[in-house]
């Protein structure tokens, strides 16, 4: 099983193995683009995020195609909901740019605000991630929260950005990042279990 496949899957001991096997694979790029700590964080396993990082994985590290994003980008727009948090306050524990953009000028907050994901915002507001950091089309991470969210959500978001001086609420048109597209490579080898 290559590096790629164990990240996926969250194999830990098959990832372990894998970079025995060839410790240049930790920071390269697999099919599609997606290193592996990128896939292992949007696919849900905390274990191998962490077992990546302790093998001393570049967490500012992009992917090579044409998203440009990284790890922060991948968890907090992550397939599996509830391991999003916990990966992504691992990966800004770690140290990784909390507003740094991917294509389009899309950061990790406007994938938490489009997901509808509070317990992501609040970690991200926590590490003073820009609310109102526009992308290239203008759109800003509290727009997209306005979009299709509880009232209550939008309200305590808007609370929390009014409580921070000097940042102005804008106004502006519905926008949505660009979707995370699973790796054609995976598409058909991947089975994995509702729980993995």
């Amino acid at each position: 099983m290559t590096v790629w496949d164990a990240a996926l899957s969250g194999d830990a001991a098959a990832l372990t193995a894998a970079l025995d096997a060839d410790p240049t694979t930790l920071n390269t790029p697999g099919p599609g683009g997606w290193p592996a700590l990128h896939l292992a964080g949007h696919f849900g396993h905390l274990n191998s995020v962490e077992l990546l990082l302790a093998r001393g994985a570049n967490i500012e590290l992009r992917s090579a195609n044409d998203m440009q994003n990284m790890a922060t980008h991948a968890a907090a727009a992550g397939a599996v909901p509830e391991a999003r948090a916990p990966i992504l306050e691992r990966l800004l524990a770690a140290g990784i740019t909390v507003d740094a953009t991917q294509h389009g000028g899309f950061t990790a907050p406007h994938s938490a605000c489009q997901n509808g994901d509070d317990a992501c915002i609040r970690r991200l507001l926590a590490r003073s991630a820009d609310i109102d950091k526009p992308a290239d089309d203008g759109c800003t991470p509290d727009s997209l929260l306005k979009v299709g969210s509880p009232k209550r959500r939008r309200f305590s978001f808007r609370e929390r950005a009014r409580r921070t001086p000097n940042r102005a609420i804008m106004e502006v048109r519905p926008c949505s990042p660009p979707k995370w597209r699973r790796p054609t490579a995976y598409k058909q080898s991947e089975k994995r279990s509702p729980t993995a």
